[in-house]
């Protein structure tokens, strides 16, 4: 997925869901066959740090032939390194 693409995605699936955007997570290029407990397990070994998150849709994209997934987190995100 290209920036531009994912930004525009996650832009639009923000304010589609009515959720702050700067409260969530885009994930793509999930593999299509990659099932519910498959991605959660990987997703929660990754963004454990983060603090609780909840993963609120996610769909399949067609041009990538893989799925992308939303995540929020309820707490402000801070990407800035220590």
């Amino acid at each position: 997925v290209s920036t531009t693409m994912a930004v525009n995605l996650l832009e639009d699936w923000c304010r589609g869901m009515e959720v702050d955007i700067h409260r969530c997570l885009l994930v793509t290029g999930i593999p299509e066959d990659c099932g519910q407990v498959e991605i959660e397990e990987t997703l929660n070994g990754v963004l454990s740090p983060l603090g609780p998150y909840f993963v609120l849709n996610k769909i399949f994209l067609r041009e990538e032939n893989a799925k992308a997934t939303l995540i929020e987190n309820p707490e402000n995100l801070d990407f800035r390194l220590h």
